[in-house]
């Protein structure tokens, strides 16, 4: 196999695996909204358990797609369900 094909074929893959975890995270937010309504940042990583880079990119996913709010005070933000 030509190594451009194998290393677009690798990078197409790791594509969709990326985009399935994110998706999954995005749920895993979503559902611990639900359930305890509007939370701080920390609060919702405390209890999704996502990694800081996880957690910003399932709220990134969310936010894309009209699922949440995210409103900021003067020193924390709070994400809830749209």
């Amino acid at each position: 196999m030509d190594e451009n094909l194998f290393h677009s074929i690798f990078l197409i893959n790791n594509c969709r695996e990326m985009k399935e975890k994110i998706g999954n995270n995005a749920g895993i937010v979503w559902n611990a909204l639900s359930g305890n309504g509007e939370m701080n940042l920390k609060d919702v990583k405390k209890v999704t358990k996502l990694t800081e880079k996880d957690l910003y990119a399932a709220l990134g996913w969310l936010s894309r797609e009209d699922k949440v709010t995210i409103t900021e005070n003067e020193k924390e933000v709070f994400v809830s369900v749209a």
